[in-house]
């Protein structure tokens, strides 16, 4: 295929800066129709030779469309451009901290190895090292029980700490980059038009009230996000006082878990594709309305939280410093309880097509042409929205 030998030679110019000879490619899908909304996962595997020994190198290739009609309406160029900000200028900063504070291959956070990326526009691509090769996995259940989830928040508190470290340490050097993480969605730029997801939000706003009957509790739901959940969210990526360079987009799809026994023991986040600089609490609400059960939410909600603020404040100390300088645990509640509606807009504006019967191309819904189950009300969308909406009431974060 003529995209494969495009993809090939791409890889193969890689190497051979790498002083890599006689290379040999193969590529293999690296994930199936329906897995991510942006961008296509393909597993190359290089063997060569390298200072005269033969090595074999096992990557993932993560290739931005090129088609037209697909940029126009999902952003792909500033999505792909702020992952390649992230992993050029971001990790190798948080991995020199780790060095020089001397932290400890148990405490470490890990970030998936970046082979090499290229921006162009149109070309743009991430070869990140094949985490599955090392012995990880996706979790193979629709959504984290408790021991996942403990280890995917005491993961989170890790990636907190190294930007509350980093703008301690060097706040010229922070700012400058959180400068350079605004917005990737809500604002029409280069060859993306964002009208489309405004549209898109306005439907699922009108499915969201279509199923809800109690009469007070639309009343609930209309006062606080409006007609429009996109405006709602819009604000609230913005708003907050506890604010960190967030992962973004932290949930079970982005995760790759390793086991011992059957058991999770360690988690390895990736996709930075919506990394921004924003409240810390926001990334809670992207993991907890579709990574974690009713069950898990219901009992463990709060004690989650604390395994993030411990992990937070453990790691912090192993750097020198106390989690109260940065933030209290009073703090962090006053937070979340600010942020809480985060998580219900989330699930407003993804539940259409996380419960669909039928694969979405997002890119069709943005423009306009809706799927025909589009307002749909099917058993999986009734309950997971009123097991949240019941939820946050009795969190007290809907009044």
């Amino acid at each position: 295929m003529e995209e494969n030998e495009s993809l090939k030679n791409r890889v193969k110019e890689v190497f051979s800066k790498l002083d890599y000879k006689n290379i040999d490619i193969t590529l293999e899908s690296g994930s199936k129709r329906g897995d991510g909304f942006m961008g296509q996962m393909i597993r190359a595997i290089i063997s060569g030779e390298k200072n005269g020994t033969k090595e074999e190198v096992d990557m993932i290739v993560k290739c931005a469309p090129n088609e037209h009609k697909i940029r126009k309406y999902m952003g792909t160029t500033p999505l792909f451009n702020r992952e390649i900000f992230y992993y050029t200028e971001i990790v190798p900063v948080y991995e020199k901290l780790q060095e020089t504070k001397n932290i400890s291959i148990e405490m470490k956070y890990i970030f998936p190895k970046c082979i090499a990326t290229k921006s162009e526009f149109c070309e743009e691509f991430i070869m990140l090292e094949n985490l599955k090769s090392i012995g990880y996995t996706m979790c193979s259940k629709n959504v984290l029980d408790y021991e996942h989830s403990e280890i995917a928040f005491r993961t989170l508190g890790k990636l907190h700490a190294l930007s509350y470290i980093l703008e301690e340490e060097n706040k010229t050097m922070f700012v400058d980059l959180c400068r350079q993480l605004g917005d990737t969605y809500f604002t029409s730029q280069n060859d993306y038009d964002s009208s489309g997801m405004y549209g898109y939000g306005k439907k699922a706003m009108i499915k969201c009230m279509s199923c809800i009957e109690d009469k007070d509790i639309k009343k609930i739901l209309n006062d606080t996000l409006g007609d429009n959940p996109v405006d709602k969210l819009k604000k609230l990526y913005e708003s907050g006082n506890k604010k960190v360079i967030s992962h973004g987009d932290y949930w079970i799809n982005n995760m790759l878990f390793k086991y011992e026994d059957g058991k999770p023991t360690k988690v390895i986040p990736f996709d930075f594709q919506n990394c921004r600089y924003m409240s810390s609490a926001n990334d809670f609400f992207h993991l907890f309305p579709f990574s974690s059960s009713t069950d898990v939410r219901r009992k463990y909600f709060w004690k989650l939280i604390r395994v993030y603020y411990k992990s937070l404040s453990d790691y912090l100390a192993a750097c020198g410093f106390e989690v109260e300088k940065f933030c209290t645990f009073q703090e962090l509640e006053e937070e979340i309880y600010q942020q809480a509606i985060f998580g219900l807009v989330v699930t407003i504006a993804a539940l259409p097509f996380r419960t669909s019967e039928q694969p979405w191309e997002l890119h069709e819904v943005y423009a306009g042409n809706d799927p025909t189950d589009m307002y749909v009300i099917n058993e999986e969308y009734k309950t997971h929205l009123y097991d949240m909406v019941t939820d946050y009431i009795n969190f007290g974060f809907l009044k």
